[in-house]
């Protein structure tokens, strides 16, 4: 996946993250995190077309987003090839003494047995929605253009 050079990666530290990029050379609060998980299913055949369109359908793509978040949007999209959905969400994050307002743009496919997140993050610290949707606006076409770079090696 390409990013821009003034962003800093690096490995994940909590389970399922494969890396964590952030703006700023680090210092930032805009971030792309890339999360790959086993898809609660029993050993055998990947999913069928139409179990994929069920999976990204939708109300199972609002189903994904966390806990307390809010549904912004949802459509489906293709990543690397793959069947996939985008999802929209806010959501409030408490970190240590700081109070952080995200607008996430999640990118979700399956590839074999694997559930592939690239999940992009626009904060501002506060609540000030008018700001968040300011700078996710500027942010959008990056996340958007990072998304579509992203390549899974395996399938060629």
């Amino acid at each position: 996946m390409q990013y821009p050079k003034s962003w800093r990666a690096k490995e994940g530290q909590r389970p399922n993250v494969i890396q964590l990029l952030t703006s700023e050379n680090g210092r930032g609060l805009d971030s792309i995190v890339i999360l790959i998980k086993d898809l609660p299913l029993p050993p055998g055949p990947t999913l069928s077309e139409q179990e994929l369109s069920d999976f990204f359908s939708p109300q199972s793509m609002r189903e994904m987003i966390p806990d307390g978040a809010s549904f912004v949007t949802t459509k489906p999209v293709i990543l690397d090839g793959q069947k996939g959905g985008m999802i929209v969400f806010d959501q409030i994050q408490q970190r240590v003494d700081m109070q952080l307002s995200l607008r996430a743009l999640q990118f979700v496919t399956v590839y074999k047995d694997k559930i592939i997140f690239v999940q992009c993050m626009a904060a501002t610290e506060g609540n000030g929605q008018k700001e968040l949707v300011d700078r996710f606006t500027r942010v959008e076409p990056l996340f958007r253009l990072v998304a579509n770079s992203f390549v899974i090696h395996d399938q060629y």
